[in-house]
């Protein structure tokens, strides 16, 4: 993420900054829960977000690996920094270098269901290659008669994010700067904070709509740079004893085509 670049070229770098797997777990991270969640979440899930760019220049593609453990408030999610196998990584870094929105295919979902757990930590961080250094994780589910108190700002963006949802959550997610090679002129993403408000939910599959922001370093101050799209969950694994499991092979919905929600 060079600095000097035009706000759309800004914009496209922050977006390769999306983790492409959130690695083992995270020692500063905090779950909220307001409400009574529709799902039962323990277990394991791929998160898949499609951002479509400023403009409608294009879309990129990030995924996250979150896991949800049983607690005093209902749930307790986690986020694993770890590298996404192979064939996960490189079509997916092809699609969001040419702006495309990628999606896993249940071959490929099948395998990481199976894997996921053996994931390798992302200790290996090179900040050229958009990789961050989580400093804390911070997790809030909320479901819509809480909405006013945990989003007490709502512009136009969040309220269409949140409208006809059965829950919403939002992740921020602070980060250490990592070092920059000599020679090199890197801003670096300093926190991202994402709202995802659940449309359609079922026990293996959670989507809706999302907006993300993200704000980087800047040469006279943070450089805040918003983008909306579509999330999906896909449960890769259930907790021990729940009544919910992963199909053998579940199926993704469509890539998204023009708007964002279209």
């Amino acid at each position: 993420m060079r600095s000097g670049f035009r706000a759309i070229a800004l914009g496209v770098n922050l977006l390769c900054g999306l983790p492409h797997a959130g690695g083992a777990t995270l020692d500063h991270e905090e779950t909220k829960v307001e409400g009574k969640l529709p799902v039962e979440l323990g277990g394991a899930w791929l998160l898949l977000i499609h951002m479509q760019l400023p403009g409608g220049k294009g879309w990129k593609t990030g995924l996250e690996l979150v896991r949800a453990a049983r607690s005093k408030e209902g749930v307790e999610l986690h986020l694993l920094d770890v590298r996404m196998p192979k064939d996960i990584q490189e079509p997916l870094r092809a699609a969001n270098d040419q702006f495309t929105p990628w999606e896993p295919s249940p071959k490929q979902l099948a395998a990481l269901s199976r894997e996921w757990a053996s994931l390798p930590p992302a200790t290996d961080k090179d900040v050229r290659r958009g990789d961050v250094a989580y400093a804390q994780v911070q997790f809030t589910l909320a479901t819509p008669e809480r909405y006013a108190e945990v989003f007490p700002r709502q512009d136009g963006v969040v309220k269409d994010v949140l409208a006809q949802s059965a829950f919403g959550m939002q992740i921020v997610e602070s980060y250490r700067a990592l070092p920059v090679p000599p020679g090199e002129n890197i801003s670096q993403v300093l926190q991202r904070k994402a709202i995802y408000g659940a449309r359609g939910v079922s026990a293996n599959l959670i989507e809706g709509k999302q907006v993300t922001g993200f704000l980087a370093a800047g040469y006279v101050g943070p450089i805040p740079i918003d983008v909306q799209g579509t999330f999906r969950m896909y449960r890769l694994a259930a907790a021990a004893g729940s009544r919910s499991a992963p199909s053998p092979t579940p199926r993704p919905s469509r890539a998204p085509r023009g708007r964002p929600g279209a």
